[in-house]
């Protein structure tokens, strides 16, 4: 059976690469074509919708033409869009002068010299990513395959957005962008998605509780753990990785608090929290997730990057790694001692409910947090989309 699905998968492979060629042959190239993709198509966020909104709003931009790719392009919010891996969307990126994504496309996929490939990534590293990577890989590919996915796509870019000094480093190493020669084609601008962070207002959080039926007079702890690269099956994909026992949590919290639980991306099996109805709020299917930072009044999370772009609206974070030592010396690893994190590390729920009580209204930012966004939140601000258009189409 498995040889089965090896052929089926290697002829649709061939399949899509015929339609790419195909559409290479066909499609004339735009100056003022930009196709969009977040997350290979899965939805419209992070530094490409950040991008897209700042030109759709833009006089300057009004003759580009803005298309999405998506899995699912039957959306009335945008006035383009192409669904991922169709004939539509191979032809979309023959002819767009611009791609902008956050993650991996397809390997085959290869802008001509004439093209733009702008690579925005989707989050500063604690964990270790690409060639940087000295375990054995993760469950769907194994370190040398992994090496060469990102070998291949440094290749490909022609600029790729850093939020930080330290990030900027970080993507020439697991990138090898030196070896390219395209270590100065990595700009260290600030992360365009975190515009939405400097300027939110009150009464966007009340509409946003409002349509997630979130009670607005309870204190909301978001809980935003990431996947574990080694906990994947064939038949469910990666498994949900919840430390929080809410049964438990619910006794130390009480009526007042709400959990907003944000499950990664990879994860399709949703967690069914039907049992703490009015408790638990399962908001992984939340299209942004700079709303759910803008309403909640804490962040626990584990080794995701979602910390450094929470860290710039200054409120507490708990890291909960119940998991520390697997996770540390058999999965990942890590760029930077644990220690240097804008909040504790804690391993069981007690401790985690613990600061969670301390915190929610006698918070103080300390010193360490403070070096913290000095050191990898400092080009962040309301306009660094702005700065980074003008850095790759205006100039």
């Amino acid at each position: 059976m498995k040889k089965v699905k090896d052929i089926l998968r290697k002829l649709m492979l061939l399949y899509k690469r015929f339609l790419y060629f195909l559409a290479k042959l066909i499609e004339k190239r735009d100056d003022k074509m930009v196709v969009f993709e977040s997350f290979q198509g899965r939805n419209i966020s992070c530094n490409p919708k950040a991008l897209y909104e700042e030109m759709k709003n833009n006089p300057k931009y009004k003759d580009y033409t803005l298309v999405w790719s998506l899995r699912n392009p039957n959306r009335t919010d945008v006035k383009n869009a192409v669904k991922f891996e169709s004939f539509g969307y191979y032809r979309a990126l023959a002819k767009a002068k611009y791609w902008i994504f956050n993650s991996n496309p397809r390997m085959f996929l290869k802008p001509k010299a004439d093209q733009i490939f702008v690579q925005t990534w989707h989050g500063t590293p604690l964990k270790k990513i690409g060639l940087d990577v000295e375990k054995q890989g993760n469950a769907l590919t194994n370190k040398s395959q992994m090496k060469n996915i990102y070998v291949e796509e440094s290749k490909k870019i022609t600029y790729m957005i850093s939020p930080s000094k330290y990030c900027t480093d970080k993507f020439i190493s697991a990138f090898n962008m030196k070896n390219v020669s395209k270590e100065n084609n990595v700009l260290t601008t600030g992360y365009p998605r975190n515009d939405y962070l400097f300027k939110f207002t009150k009464d966007q959080c009340t509409n946003i509780k409002k349509e997630l039926n979130i009670p607005t007079d309870k204190k909301v702890v978001l809980y935003a753990p990431t996947f574990r690269d080694n906990q994947y099956s064939a038949a469910e994909g990666f498994k949900l990785a919840n430390y929080i026992d809410f049964k438990e949590a619910y006794k130390e919290l009480g009526d007042d608090y709400v959990i907003l639980f944000r499950a990664h991306y990879f994860i399709s099996k949703k967690l069914d929290v039907s049992e703490y109805r009015g408790f638990v709020y399962d908001v992984s299917s939340v299209e942004d997730v700079n709303t759910l930072y803008a309403i909640s009044d804490m962040l626990i999370t584990d080794y995701s990057s979602v910390f450094f772009d929470y860290a710039n609206l200054k409120r507490p974070i708990v890291f909960f790694m119940a998991d520390y030592d697997e996770y540390k010396n058999k999965t990942r690893d890590f760029y930077f001692d644990v220690k240097e994190l804008p909040g504790p590390v804690v391993f069981n729920q007690q401790e985690t409910m613990a600061y969670v009580k301390k915190f929610i209204d006698n918070f103080v930012i300390d010193d360490k947090y403070k070096k913290f966004n000095e050191k990898y939140n400092y080009l962040d601000g309301p306009d660094v989309s702005k700065k980074v258009l003008d850095m790759i189409i205006e100039n």
